[in-house]
C-alpha cells in the first residue's frame, strides 16, 4: 500500500483485496456448510434422547423473525461487523505483545512447564503459541464480545443486539428442525434467507471495510493516491464482479506485465 506509484503497483493492491475479499466470503460459506448439518444432526440426536428438540416452537417462531430483513437484523450484522474488527485489533495487539516481550522463549525455557511437559514439548508449545496466538486471541475476545454484549445491553436498557452469519444459520437450522421440513417451501422462507445473505454480506464488509481504513491510516496513503485506489476498487467491481466470489476475471497490470529480461 505504501508503493503505489505505477499503475502494476495499483493493480497488484487491488487483486489482493479482492483475494482477501473472496477468503473471507469462502471462510463464510465453509462455516455454513459445517453448521447447517451440524445442527441439524444434533437436533436429531436431542430428540431421540429427551423427546423434544433443542428449542420449541414458540422459540422457533422468535428466531426466524429475527433474521428477517425488516427485523432490524442488517442494523444488527453492522454492529457486529464493528466487533469482528475489534476482535480482528485485538489479535494484531496480542501478537505483537507477545513477540514485544519474547514469550515464546521465556516460555521455552520455563522450569515449571519443563518439569510438567518435558524440555521438548515445552518447546513444542512454545512455538506453537508464537503461531497461533493472535488465532487465539482474536477467536477467545469475539467470542466474549458476541456473548457478553448482548446480556450487558439489555442490563442497560440498550437496543443492541449481535447478527453473525454462523450463528443465525445455526438458530435458523434449529429453528426449521423444529418446524419441520414443510416449512422450508413457504415464501417467507425466501425472506429468511434474504436476510442471512444479508448480514453475512453486512459482517464481511464492515469488518473489512474498518481494517482496510485502518491500514490506510497506517501507511498514511495521501488523498490523491487514496482516491485513486477507491476508483480502481470500484472499476474492478464493475468491470468482474464476481472476481470478488469466485476465481475468475481477474486480469491485473501486474499479470499482463512483460517478464524481465535476463
Amino acid at each position: 500500500m505504501s508503493e503505489l506509484r505505477t499503475p502494476a503497483q495499483l493493480e497488484a493492491l487491488v487483486d489482493e483485496v479482492v483475494f482477501l475479499i473472496r477468503s473471507q466470503i469462502a471462510s463464510v460459506f465453509g462455516n455454513l456448510a459445517l453448521v447447517i448439518p451440524a445442527t441439524w444432526i444434533l437436533d436429531v440426536f436431542w430428540h431421540v434422547i429427551t423427546g423434544g428438540h433443542i428449542v420449541n416452537q414458540l422459540k422457533a417462531e422468535l428466531i426466524l423473525g429475527t433474521v428477517a430483513p425488516w427485523s432490524g437484523c442488517w442494523f444488527f450484522a453492522i454492529f457486529t461487523g464493528v466487533l469482528l474488527w475489534l476482535s480482528s485489533l485485538f489479535a494484531a495487539w496480542l501478537d505483537n505483545w507477545f513477540v514485544l516481550h519474547q514469550l515464546s522463549a521465556a516460555l521455552a525455557q520455563h522450569r515449571g512447564l519443563q518439569r510438567c511437559f518435558g524440555p521438548t514439548r515445552t518447546r513444542h508449545l512454545a512455538v506453537w503459541l508464537e503461531h497461533n496466538i493472535a488465532g487465539l486471541g482474536g477467536n477467545l475476545s469475539l467470542g466474549l464480545m458476541l456473548g457478553l454484549i448482548p446480556s450487558v445491553a439489555v442490563f442497560f436498557g440498550l437496543p443492541l443486539d449481535v447478527r453473525h452469519v454462523t450463528l443465525s444459520t445455526g438458530q435458523v437450522t434449529a429453528a426449521f428442525a423444529t418446524l419441520g421440513g414443510e416449512r422450508l417451501w413457504l415464501l417467507s422462507t425466501v425472506w429468511i434467507g434474504i436476510g442471512i445473505v444479508g448480514i453475512g454480506l453486512l459482517n464481511i464488509l464492515v469488518s473489512f471495510s474498518l481494517a482496510l481504513f485502518v491500514a490506510i491510516r497506517a501507511r498514511n496513503l495521501r488523498g490523491p493516491q487514496r482516491q485513486q485506489f477507491y476508483r480502481a476498487i470500484v472499476g474492478r467491481f464493475l468491470k468482474s464482479p464476481l472476481s470478488f466470489l469466485l476465481p475468475m476475471g481477474v486480469t491485473s497490470a501486474a499479470a499482463n506485465a512483460d517478464p524481465p529480461e535476463p
